[in-house]
This record gives C-alpha cells, sequence and structure tokens, in this order.
C-alpha cells in the first residue's frame, strides 16, 4: 500500500498487521476457536447446579436479540446510510450475540459455584464471539482487507502534504511515447491537500490525492484526471483502499514509465455520518459547489492535469455514484467519462429528505434529481458511462437501468456491468474499480 510505512516498532508483528480477514480460512478458524471456547464453557458449567435459564436459551435469545437489532437498525432506520444488511451480515451479527449471551449465561449459572477459570472461560468466549460477529460482517462487506488498512486509515492525517509542483512549467507532450527523466520517481505518491472551499463555504475533511511519478518530475506532462468519489458514511480514502485503487494505477504506472492519471479523491461528506447529497442546501451546506467550483478550481490551479473534458473522468461508489451521476447531468462540460458504482436514482437522506433538506418543497427537490437534470441539461453526445452493481443488489440493479435509460435517450453511451455475486458493498466496489480501470484508461487517451 502506499499509504503511510508502518513504524519500525512494528516491524517484527509484520505478519499480524497483514494478516488477512476477510480470507475464508480466517473466518473459519475463528468460529473453530469459538466452538471450543462454548465446549470449555459446557464442562465447566456441568459441574454448576441447574438452572431454570439453560445455556442454549441464553444463546437462543443473545442470538435475537442481535439479529433483530441488526435488522432494525441496519434495514428500518437505515442508521448505516445507503448500506442495507444482507441476510448474511445479519446472521453474523446474530451468531456474535450467541456467543456473547452464552458467556453471560454461564457466568450466572455458576453462581454460588464460580472458580476463578470461568471468569477468563466466559471473558474469552464472548470477545471471540464478538471478533467473529465482526471479521464475518467484514467480509461480507469487504472493506478491510488487513490490519494495515486499520492503521492505514487511522493515520491519514499522517499522509505528506502536498509538495509543491510546477503547475506553471507543465507542458502538453504525447504521453504514449514519454520517456521517465532522471529526476523521476519509481513510485507514485500519496499524498493529501486541504481544499478550502472558498465559493461553498463548504467544510472538508483533507482530499487524498494520487501523484504518479510522471507528475512529481520537473516541467511534468499534463496528465489526465480521475475524480474518485467516495460512499457514505465513508472517507476519502476508502476508494483508494476498499476500493484497491491505489495498487491498480500503482500497477499501471510502473509498466507505463511513470505515467497515470492524477487521482484526487475529495472529501463530500464533511464528516463520515454527513448526507449533504451533493446538493447545495442550506441544512447540509453546499458540497455541489464544493466539488464542481471550489475542487475543480483548485485541481486545475495546483495539479498539472489536462482540463478538457475528454481528459477528465468520475468514478463513484453508492453515496459518491449518486453523486457522479448528478455531476454529469448537470455538468457536462466538465467530463465525458463517469463511472457510478451502485448509484441511487435520486439524492435523499431518508423519507423526510424533501421536509428536511428543502423546506417541503418538493418541486425544488425534483429539479435537482438526476432524471430532471438529464432532461434539462441533455444532449450528451460526448458522454461515455460505465455502470456497475452487485448480482444480488436488485433494487440498485433497477436504479441503474433507468438511469441508463434517461441518459441513452440524450444520446450518451452506457453500459451497465455487473459483479457476480455481490450486494451493495465493498466487494461490487472493488470487482467494479478494477473492472473499470481499463476503460477509464482508455477513455482518457492513455495506452491500455
Amino acid at each position: 500500500m502506499i499509504f503511510p510505512a508502518l513504524p519500525t516498532r512494528l516491524a517484527s508483528v509484520h505478519w499480524i498487521i497483514m494478516f488477512p480477514l476477510m480470507a475464508l480460512a480466517t473466518q473459519l478458524t475463528l468460529v473453530g476457536f469459538v466452538v471450543g471456547a462454548a465446549a470449555l464453557a459446557l464442562i465447566q458449567a456441568r459441574r454448576a447446579p441447574r438452572s431454570r435459564w439453560p445455556l442454549a436459551v441464553w444463546a437462543g435469545v443473545g442470538a435475537l436479540i442481535f439479529t433483530g437489532g441488526a435488522f432494525l437498525l441496519g434495514n428500518v432506520f437505515h442508521v448505516f446510510g445507503e448500506f442495507t444488511l444482507a441476510r448474511w451480515m445479519i446472521i453474523w451479527v446474530g451468531l456474535g450475540g450467541a456467543g456473547i449471551f452464552l458467556a453471560v449465561g454461564f457466568l450466572k449459572r455458576q453462581r454460588g459455584a464460580r472458580r476463578w477459570w470461568n471468569y477468563p472461560t466466559a471473558v474469552l468466549l464472548a470477545l471471540l464471539s464478538l471478533l467473529m460477529g465482526s471479521l464475518g460482517v467484514n467480509r461480507e462487506v469487504g472493506y478491510f482487507v488487513n490490519i494495515n488498512q486499520i492503521l492505514a486509515m487511522a493515520t491519514t492525517t499522517k499522509l505528506p502534504q502536498i509538495p509543491h509542483l510546477d503547475v506553471a512549467a507543465s507542458r502538453d507532450v504525447d504521453l504514449t511515447s514519454w520517456t521517465p527523466t532522471t529526476d523521476q520517481p519509481a513510485t507514485g505518491k500519496m499524498v493529501q491537500a486541504r481544499i478550502p472551499g472558498t465559493v461553498s463555504g463548504f467544510m472538508a475533511r483533507p482530499a487524498i490525492i494520487y501523484l504518479p511519478p510522471a507528475a512529481l518530475v520537473k516541467n511534468p506532462p499534463r496528465l489526465p484526471l480521475l475524480v474518485a468519489i467516495h460512499g457514505q458514511p465513508g472517507s476519502p480514502q476508502d476508494i483508494y483502499a476498499s476500493g484497491d485503487l491505489e495498487n491498480l494505477v500503482e500497477e499501471y504506472q510502473k509498466s507505463h514509465g511513470g505515467v497515470a492519471p492524477i487521482i484526487v479523491a475529495p472529501d463530500l461528506l464533511s464528516s463520515p455520518q454527513n448526507n449533504p447529497m451533493c446538493l447545495d442546501t442550506e441544512k447540509y451546506g453546499n458540497s455541489k459547489t464544493y466539488m464542481m467550483s471550489d475542487v475543480m478550481s483548485w485541481i486545475h490551479a495546483n495539479l498539472p492535469v489536462l482540463t478538457d473534458a475528454a481528459h477528465t473522468a468520475f468514478l463513484g461508489f453508492s453515496y459518491g455514484g449518486t453523486c457522479v451521476v448528478q455531476f454529469a447531468a448537470e455538468f457536462p462540460s466538465v467530463m465525458n467519462t463517469i463511472v457510478p458504482i451502485a448509484p441511487q436514482l435520486e439524492p435523499t437522506v431518508g423519507s423526510k429528505t424533501v421536509a428536511r433538506a428543502f423546506g417541503g418543497d418538493e418541486k425544488a427537490y425534483r429539479a435537482v434529481t438526476p432524471l430532471e437534470l438529464v432532461k434539462k441539461h441533455g444532449p450528451y453526445p460526448h458522454l461515455r458511462a460505465a455502470f456497475y452493481v452487485g448480482e444480488d443488489d436488485e433494487k440498485y440493479t433497477a436504479y441503474a437501468r433507468t438511469l441508463i435509460e434517461a441518459f441513452e435517450r440524450e444520446g450518451a453511451r452506457a453500459m451497465l456491468s455487473v459483479s457476480p455475486g455481490t450486494g451493495h458493498n465493498w466487494r461490487t466496489a472493488k470487482y467494479s474499480v478494477g473492472h473499470s480501470f481499463p476503460f477509464v484508461i482508455t477513455q482518457l487517451g492513455l495506452p491500455s
């Protein structure tokens, strides 16, 4: 990963830091440990007085409470934003809850006959159950690949600030025949930059930017631009790490003389749980103006990029995919290439979107939805759109088809690709980023 290197003191535990959290073998091993801890508790419980609450009842109650709670929070109250909890996510939560309640019931049963070793047994069972449930959910979501990624997210603010780039001396060159200069580094650089909301007043977290080696030389060539937008909840680093974009672009530049798109992942939330919908509203802030005015102006002034629409692409997942669709519909002169991954049909903060963000004005809300924007700002003869959805994500597949039809009616060329066996999660995002990368590269005028 291009995120900050591990501290020296952690080098000796590198194998732990890079341990594959999403591997099936990891999950099955952890299940085995939980079963072992539960068996140990059951053996010890045989020596305790009988209880009117058998341990199986405790486990069943725990499974029911955790499963029901997960379903209500994720799929009824939508506290996780656009993400709904798929069946296996809820099952893993329930299994974790069963183990935790089993540990509690074990200690209750031992009352009056407890021994000191009962306590570590219960704690071990509870912790292993919690870990099993958490990793099970993570495996279904496809978010954290290893512990290093968690540390990388925690240390994002320690990324170096963007260096001074010789933008004024940048030049138009034939990128297909670029020859690395003597001052060109071998690897790209991941940096952060706080892009001010000069026009919008939007308070954003630092953007994370990938600079390929060719961008770091004196008199750099002007390079294509890829804007990558995170989901909600989310952060700018998500598309690089969970979406695996950083590894893709770094591998690409290694075989193309250090040339690759400059990638900018701006923050369009201001905080992980916020949802400004990539619109300008009094309640949630001016995130649309921030992106299309503040961020784009800053990019053109501070990065050696080609500024025309032919060399600009936007990619986003979930909330980010919805944003990409909105921006493409309203600002067709900015980009010719988009990759919306599992976008919504329209921006929303839930059933009370119109009341909360538009003061109850249904007409004002409808005017900023993608379908209305397409009618107003089309045609789109130069737009190329690659939509992606998960095979198991029926709702968002229907959204994508509707959006594709709308854009195609206005002259755009759009296609729909399906991530096999995935739902509305980062597994879909990772597949889509990787599958669409050659398309983006070709559309941006770079060699495949």
